[in-house]
């Protein structure tokens, strides 16, 4: 226990700050969706107004903008409940707006060096880029 970090969640206050992260469309104003966010999380029971809940723009990233939500809570063993709970109000409070939450997109692209191979290798070589790649081998 001795080599261990100890967290005292209590000290200085029993504040507890809780953070995570939510994507929409770069083509949204940030200004807008921060102030959604907040109201969200603002009229969220068990969630303190001191300190003041939340939201950086955090610039947009892999195809969307990237938002964190910060609010607090006075005791660190409601962490889960008051997550799941400032969860149901973005969600309801997207749902009864002009806004949809996004997901980043991430690219991915595989190279295949070419190999000299005999024609049953080459073939069988084929057949698992098209399973990989979801295509069918036949429809060439």
């Amino acid at each position: 226990a001795a080599d261990q970090t100890l967290h005292n969640f209590s000290y200085p206050n029993r504040a507890v700050r809780i953070s995570d992260t939510i994507w929409f469309s770069q083509k949204e104003d940030p200004t807008v969706i921060q102030q959604l966010l907040v109201r969200a999380i603002a009229e969220t029971a068990g969630i303190l107004s001191d300190p003041e809940p939340n939201v950086l723009y955090r610039g947009a990233k892999e195809g969307v903008s990237e938002y964190s939500i910060r609010f607090y809570i006075d005791d660190y063993k409601d962490k889960d409940t008051a997550t799941g709970d400032v969860w149901k109000s973005v969600i309801d409070h997207i749902a009864r707006s002009n806004f949809e939450i996004s997901f980043p997109r991430r690219y991915l692209a595989i190279h295949s060096h070419s190999r000299l191979l005999d024609d049953d290798a080459a073939s069988a070589e084929t057949a698992a880029v098209d399973t990989l790649s979801g295509r069918d081998a036949g429809a060439r």
